[in-house]
């Protein structure tokens, strides 16, 4: 049997997305048995690095921000 992975599946695996990390598990656990074939769509593996690189900017960006509230305080972040 062949099954065609989505994007959100694997997203969620990565993502450890709640409450759907645990089914998505299950179902990359698939892959293991003889009679399975997973495949993944080409668009699908340039979302998800799309999606996740994005997640990388955003936390950087927060970690920044984060370092300069505290070594500055939060009114020198917004002082006129």
């Amino acid at each position: 049997m062949r099954i065609l992975i989505d994007t959100n599946v694997i997203l969620d695996v990565l993502l450890k997305r709640s409450p759907f990390y645990e089914t998505a598990i299950e179902v990359l656990k698939l892959s293991a048995r003889d009679d399975i074939q997973e495949f993944v769509s080409a668009s699908a593996i340039t979302d998800i690095y799309y999606i996740c690189e994005r997640l990388v900017v955003l936390l950087v960006v927060y970690r920044i921000s984060f370092w300069y509230i505290v070594r500055w305080g939060y009114s020198r972040l917004y002082k006129k």
